[in-house]
C-alpha cells in the first residue's frame, strides 16, 4: 500500500514538474500569439484572453500601413524572401564545403590538429568582435548594402559548425567502405559522392537544419551591414518596430509569428534527425 502511494506521488509531482515546463516554455508564445490578434484598443493591456479578435495586424504587416500618422510599415514580403535566399545559400555552401573540408581533416588528417582545431575556434567568435573591420572591407569592395554580403559573413560563422558536425560523422563511417569502392576502381570524388553521402545523411540533415536556423535568427549581421530594404532581412524589419513615437506592438507581434512559422516547421526534422546526425559519428565507432 505504501509502495502504490509513493508511485501515485510520483506520478502526481512529475506531472505537475511537467506542467510548470509547459507553462514557462509556452506562455510566451501563446502571449505572442494573442498580442498579434488584438485590436489597436487592446495592445499592452494585460489581458490574456481579449474579448475580440482581429487579423488587421497581419494584414498590416502583409500590406503595408501608417500608424499616428508617422509610422509606416512596410510589407514584410520583401525581408521575407531576402532571409529565405541568405539562409538557404547559407545552408547549401556550408553543407557542400563543410562537408568536403571535413572528409579531408579527418581522413586525410589535412591541416594536422592545428587546422581543426582552429576552424572549430571561429564557432565561438561573437559577431560584434569582427563586424566592424568586415564593413570596413566590403565597403571599400562595393560589397556593402547586399545579400551576397550578407552570406559571406554568415558562412565565417556557420561553415566551422558544419565541418565540426561533419567531422564527429565521418568519424563513424568505417573507412573499409571507402577501400571496397577503391577496389572495385571507383575514384576519390566518385567513391565519397557515391558511398559516403547517402551514408552521411543525417549529418547534413543536422547541418542544414542548425545552419538555417543560425542564419534565419542572425541580426547583428544584417543590422550593420545593410541600410536598405533590398537586403535587409526579418531580423532587421522586427527591429524598425520600435520608433520615437512608440512601439507598434500588434503588428511587431504579427511579424514575430510569421518569422517563427519557418523555425517551427523544422522542429519535427530536429526532433527527428538532428538527434541521429550529431551522434552518428560516435554510436559507430
Amino acid at each position: 500500500m505504501r509502495g502504490r502511494r509513493k508511485k501515485i506521488m510520483s506520478v502526481v509531482i512529475k506531472g505537475i514538474v511537467l506542467a510548470a515546463f509547459l507553462v514557462f516554455f509556452l506562455a510566451p508564445v501563446y502571449t505572442l500569439v494573442i498580442e498579434s490578434l488584438k485590436p489597436e484598443s487592446q495592445w499592452l493591456t494585460g489581458t490574456l484572453f481579449p474579448t475580440r479578435l482581429t487579423l488587421s495586424n497581419y494584414g498590416a504587416v502583409l500590406h503595408g500601413r501608417i500608424y499616428r500618422q508617422v509610422t509606416y510599415i512596410p510589407p514584410i514580403m520583401g525581408y521575407m524572401i531576402n532571409s529565405l535566399i541568405v539562409s538557404l545559400a547559407e545552408m547549401v555552401i556550408s553543407i557542400l564545403l563543410g562537408s568536403l573540408a571535413a572528409y579531408a581533416i579527418q581522413r586525410y588528417r589535412t591541416g594536422g590538429s592545428f587546422l581543426s582545431g582552429w576552424i572549430i575556434s571561429m564557432m565561438f567568435i561573437p559577431p560584434v568582435g569582427v563586424i566592424i573591420p568586415l564593413l570596413i572591407y566590403y565597403t571599400r569592395l562595393g560589397l556593402y548594402d547586399t545579400l551576397t554580403v550578407l552570406i559571406i559573413s554568415g558562412l565565417i560563422f556557420t561553415l566551422p559548425l558544419a565541418v565540426w558536425i561533419m567531422i564527429a560523422v565521418y568519424q563513424g563511417i568505417p573507412t573499409s567502405l571507402e577501400e571496397a569502392a577503391y577496389v572495385d576502381g571507383f575514384g576519390r570524388l566518385r567513391t565519397i559522392f557515391r558511398f559516403i553521402y547517402p551514408v552521411a545523411l543525417y549529418g547534413f540533415l543536422a547541418v542544414g537544419i542548425l545552419v538555417f536556423v543560425f542564419s534565419w535568427n542572425s541580426f547583428t549581421i544584417p543590422l550593420v551591414l545593410t541600410s536598405s530594404t533590398s537586403a535587409q532581412t526579418l531580423s532587421v524589419y522586427i527591429s524598425e518596430f520600435q520608433t520615437l513615437y512608440g512601439s507598434v506592438y500588434g503588428p511587431e507581434a504579427a511579424a514575430g509569428v510569421l518569422m517563427s512559422i519557418p523555425t517551427v516547421i523544422f522542429v519535427g526534422f530536429i526532433v527527428k534527425y538532428l538527434g541521429k546526425g550529431l551522434v552518428s559519428g560516435f554510436g559507430k565507432r
